[in-house]
Order: structure tokens, then sequence, then C-alpha cells
């Protein structure tokens, strides 16, 4: 990234409508998709991870239903003036968008990339789901189009990674990172949750400063959450978790985002999950007024994303 964005009280991170407007001119908004395939985590008799609910982040009936094109244009018609934005990237959000049949997910791919609306492609996948022909299809696709791919590593640290039972270790994401910065991709984004049992927050600094090495160029930043249904709630009513309240959380993401290279961008500084679902934390506040308090400690702080790398 050559055009480092001017970090102001206002502006004290690289974020991810920021970055969209230096890279395509104009606002852009995302539209999530899905390709309803099962996570290969909870296949096979796998169980998945501790702290996922599959149904808790897949999108409403009514706007998932159909084909690629069709969803995008539902999405469009009737959430258009939601979005406030001519141009998309197409996001599959939901599952792991690179576990399946290849012939069936370049077909994918390429339709999303073809709807005369969108301007890139959004893949949301794990980092142990990238077979060879995989990585070929998408290195053929950057060739001629703006391709992301959001790995969800959520930490560096495999001991949490088996307590989280996520089927992967460290050495595998970094080895997910490399393939796709060896295919072209043009945006590789590093989910993290911040709070996760048993780390500390010189552990959570040290994934970001593991993945920012390997040379991912954005983080999607989450604070552990409880959903229903899952063994993490289990243990959090047993009382073996422990959460952070709001102001603990106001504190950590700030000294987060100071050390992380002002070029990366911050696609998100917490997580948002649907209230049906949420068993904890719940703060009582709005996500606006949230992102409102995020800005306003920046500010109170005299502080911005990189400060402390100077």
């Amino acid at each position: 990234m050559n055009n480092l964005p001017n970090f102001s009280p206002e502006n004290p991170y690289f974020s991810l409508n920021n970055f969209c407007k230096q890279k395509f001119g104009e606002k852009i908004a995302r539209i999530p998709l899905t390709l309803h395939s099962p996570c290969p985590n909870r296949t096979g008799g796998k169980t998945g991870c501790i702290f996922c609910l599959p149904e808790a982040y897949e999108p409403p009936e009514e706007l998932s239903s159909g084909s690629v094109t069709e969803q995008i244009n539902k999405r469009i018609n009737q959430r258009g003036s939601f979005y406030k934005a001519n141009k998309y990237i197409a996001y599959l959000q939901s599952g792991s968008n690179t576990a399946g049949n290849p012939a069936e997910l370049e077909k994918a791919y390429t339709e999303a990339l073809k709807h005369k609306d969108i301007v890139a492609l959004s893949i949301s996948t794990r980092p142990d789901c990238f077979a060879d022909e995989i990585i070929n299809i998408i290195g053929k696709l950057t060739k001629e189009n703006e391709i992301w791919v959001e790995l969800g590593v959520q930490t560096a640290h495999d001991k949490t990674l088996d307590f989280l039972n996520r089927g992967h270790d460290n050495a595998a994401s970094l080895s997910a990172i490399k393939k796709l910065k060896n295919a072209g991709v043009q945006h590789i984004v590093a989910h993290i949750i911040l709070g996760l049992p048993g780390e500390t927050e010189n552990q959570m600094k040290e994934s970001i400063k593991i993945f920012s090495e390997a040379g991912v160029d954005g983080f999607k930043i989450h604070h552990l959450q409880i959903i229903k249904n899952t063994p993490l709630e289990k243990m959090w009513l047993n009382g073996e978790i422990q959460l952070y309240n709001f102001e603990q959380y106001l504190n950590l993401i700030i000294n987060i985002i100071e050390i992380i290279p002002q070029d990366k961008v911050i696609h998100r500084l917490f997580g948002s999950s649907n209230n049906e679902y949420l068993i904890a934390p719940k703060w009582e506040i709005s996500k606006p007024k949230i992102f409102s308090a995020i800005l306003n400690e920046f500010k109170n702080k005299k502080t911005f994303q990189g400060k402390i790398l100077f």
C-alpha cells in the first residue's frame, strides 16, 4: 500500500471504508452470500469449533436462496438504499468457501465476478481448506479480477487452537497465507478473536505481530462472544470462561490497534452476533455507540494505529 491514510482524531486507524474509497475511487458495499456448504470441521464425525453455531451466521433465508446471481440481485433490490453504494464486493461469508467440489466453487466465483455491479470477490474460509486445485483456480482468477480471501485464523497460539477444537494449527494458517500471496491474491484478511480463554494481552499482540509479518493485508477483529447451544456456552455457565466488560475491551482494542502496522486495513473493531443467539457479553449499548466510544477513546488517549511501532 503506497498511500497510507492521514491519521487524525477523527480518523485514527486505516478503516475498510477508507481503503475501498482509495482503491476503487468511491464507496463500496459488501454483499453477503452463501453457498450453503457444510463446514469441513463439522463433517466426518468432527464436532466443529467450540464457539461456533453455524445457523447463527447464515444470512436470512429470503436473501440467501437461489443462485449467486439471484442472491446478489435480491440484496441490491431489497437493501440498495441501506448500502448507499453503486458498486459492491461479492462476499462469500458463511461456511468455508474453498472447501468442496473445485468445479462448483470455480463456477460460483466466476458467476459472482461476472455481475455488472461487482468489483471484487471476497472469499471467507478456513486455513486448512486450500487444495492445490483451489489455489490454482484462485490464482487464475486474480489475473483479471480483484480477489480477497478472509481467513479464520483466530489466534497464532497452538494451545488455544487446540482448546477451541479448530482442527488446524498455526502452521496451517501461515502456510495458507503464503499460498495465497504466491497465487497473487490482492487482499488477505486475518480474522482474530480477542479474549480467548487463557490468552494474555501480550499473547494477543503476539498473534497480531505474527500474522502481520506473514504478510496479511488486514485484520477483522472480534471480541469473544458466547453463542447459545455451543460447548463454550456450557463452559461459561459453569464459570470456566471470563469475558471482557465494555470498559476493559475499550482499553484492549486501543492497545491492540496501536501495535498494528499502518498499512494493514482494519475491517472490524468488535464482534457483532445476532441477538437471537448471543448469550454474552451483552453490553447494553448499540453498535453505533460502541464505535463512537472507541473513536473517543483514541481521541482521549491521543493515539492512533501503529503508534507504538514508531
